[in-house]
């Protein structure tokens, strides 16, 4: 009785075998569980039996057909997202703390200025002379127009008193129109600048006091520092040399300003 049972379980397993033999690609791909490589995909295993039945049950076979939904499972080790982070050099300076080509800089600095210009006043019944010192206040104001991030054009308009005595003042203006070179990024910017130009001088008070030379042609040179504190501005700092080259009792004062610029973003060099 108990071989009658088994037998259509054994005639079911020798028909799998017939066919897992026909069929070999399609067996060794199915010998993986859940692998899919073709259309036909079966999935083998003994069939359950109780220790008496461990002879008979040799042959038997419980098979079942795969899914054809189920997806191929990937063996391949997870691949991680890999994220480029740009490296930023250790000397770079933030976008903001550049002069770009096409940029403006604004500037007002006040400041000294020493060995400037002077009134002399004489006594001609005691031939006792005086003057206003030579030590005052200076200004400056200007723009720059940078043609390059290094290079550019600079007008400055320089203020100078020359101090008063016996009621009269004077004071001087020069205009100066040339070069300046810079280091273009950086919170710190040494620059050096050289310029022709020229100072008018006039006097008020007095109406009886001669003046001499009241126009001379002189030239700005020098430098000085800007430091960048935020995105468009910052402090600065200049030294200049102005000598003129005409009239009498050639003059070369020099003025020493601190102040603050202003500098527009203009166009990125290079686009």
């Amino acid at each position: 009785m108990r071989y009658f049972l088994l037998a259509p379980l054994l005639l079911a397993a020798v028909v799998s075998v017939a066919q897992l033999s026909a069929q070999p690609n399609s067996n060794s791909q199915s010998s993986t569980p859940g692998h899919r490589d073709s259309d036909t995909c079966l999935i083998c295993k003994r069939c359950p039996t109780s220790l008496e039945d461990s002879q008979s049950s040799a042959a038997c076979l419980l098979c079942q057909a795969c899914s054809a939904q189920v997806e191929n499972q990937q063996v391949d080790q997870p691949t991680t997202p890999v994220t480029t982070t740009k490296v930023v050099a250790k000397d770079e300076a933030p976008r903001e703390w550049r002069t770009y080509s096409g940029a403006l800089d604004l500037h007002f600095e006040s400041g000294a200025v020493f060995n400037g210009p002077t009134l002399a006043v004489c006594d001609i019944s005691s031939f006792e002379c005086s003057d206003s010192g030579k030590t005052h206040i200076a200004g400056k104001l200007g723009a720059t127009y940078w043609m390059t991030p290094t290079l550019g054009l600079s007008l400055d308009t320089v203020l100078m008193d020359g101090g008063s005595i016996a009621g009269i003042s004077e004071n001087s203006v020069g205009a100066y129109l040339g070069l300046q070179l810079q280091k273009p990024n950086g919170a710190v910017r040494p620059y050096l600048e050289f310029a022709p130009g020229y100072i008018h001088s006039f006097t008020t008070g007095n109406s009886g006091a001669v003046q001499f030379n009241p126009d001379l042609a002189s030239v700005k040179a020098g430098g000085g520092i800007r430091f960048v504190v935020r995105r468009n501005w910052g402090i600065k700092l200049g030294v200049n040399a102005l000598p003129s080259f005409s009239g009498l009792g050639h003059q070369t004062p020099v003025i020493v300003t601190a102040g603050w610029f202003w500098q527009s973003k203009g166009k990125s060099h290079g686009e």
